[in-house]
């Protein structure tokens, strides 16, 4: 007849090791059978072992914050089938396994366990994956936001030299207009033969012409910027539909991503109740063997 060491921790996690001739240490040190980063676990808290006359017991080594049987502080005590042994986070239960049928609950029990352990594990997966499209999805969403800026500055530029390059339009027509009327009047000076107006009117008709040149010339450097800021706008505006096109992939990418995470939850679920069927049918087998046992000392 075989026993075992079915342990499980406060998170859900279960584990089966084989208790036989050699002893099973249990602690926060590296040398132990099996380690646990438990802060509540001293560095050797606690020893399961088999006797000579094949009866198990467990021992607390001097551990700092005890170690309870079925609920009772003990320092050693034989230990029987079932009895509960609680150290730090973990709870330990002797199983004995005299036939291949329990020996079968107890592999399936341990798949199960190891099932679950999967799940979680592609789950923990999932969720990184998820967090790593969000912040990527935020660098996006950012970038984005500084295209639309820029995009928005750009167009209220090309709006100001619009509306500038109109004011100098209609300035120019003024001063078109002005030169027109002054060469009315040069014509009709000098068709009257008045030297003094004749001069002065020349003078302001090359005044004016000069105003008109430096407008022509404002008015081509604006058109210039303008043609500049709407050639900066056009990559603006390809950037902003490339961010955009790569939200909509990474919004796609989160749902597909949630999607995902449902299903596996459901599957742990699903495994702890059937690890909990596990164990209450190797409970009652094991309640089983007990009657048989005491009915064949009889």
């Amino acid at each position: 007849m075989s026993a075992s060491l079915v342990i499980a921790s406060e998170e859900g996690l279960t584990l089966t090791l084989r208790l036989g001739s050699q002893p099973v240490t249990v602690g926060r040190a590296k040398d132990n059978t099996l380690r646990s980063e438990d802060r509540r676990m001293s560095r050797h808290h606690v020893v399961f072992r088999r006797r000579d006359d094949s009866t198990y017991e467990v021992v607390d080594v001097g551990s700092s914050y005890g170690t309870l049987l079925n609920g009772r502080k003990i320092k050693q005590e034989t230990l029987k089938p079932h009895d509960q042994v609680r150290c730090g986070g973990l709870q330990i239960q002797l199983v004995e396994r005299p036939s291949d049928d329990e020996s079968a609950d107890l592999s399936m029990m341990s798949s199960t366990t190891e099932a679950l352990k999967q799940s979680r594990a592609q789950i923990k997966q999932l969720i990184e994956e998820q967090a790593l499209l969000r912040r990527e999805v935020g660098i996006a969403q950012e970038a984005e936001d500084r295209a639309k800026r820029l995009r928005d500055e750009a167009q209220d530029e090309i709006e100001r030299l619009h509306d500038v390059i109109a004011d100098l339009g209609q300035a120019k027509e003024t001063l078109s207009a002005r030169v027109e009327e002054l060469g009315r009047e040069l014509r009709a000076q000098l068709s009257t033969k008045s030297d003094a107006r004749t001069d002065e009117l020349t003078r302001q008709l090359a005044e004016s012409q000069k105003l008109i040149d430096k407008q022509k010339a404002r008015i081509a450097e604006l058109e210039e910027k303008d043609a500049g800021r709407s050639s900066t706008e056009g990559p603006l505006r390809k950037e902003l539909e490339r961010l955009t096109e790569i939200l909509k992939k990474r919004d796609q990418r989160e749902l597909e991503l949630q999607a995902a995470v449902k299903p596996a939850i459901l599957r742990i679920a699903e495994l702890t109740r059937e690890l909990e069927a596990t164990r209450h049918e190797l409970a009652h087998a094991q309640a089983d063997l007990d009657d048989l046992k005491r009915g064949t000392r009889r």
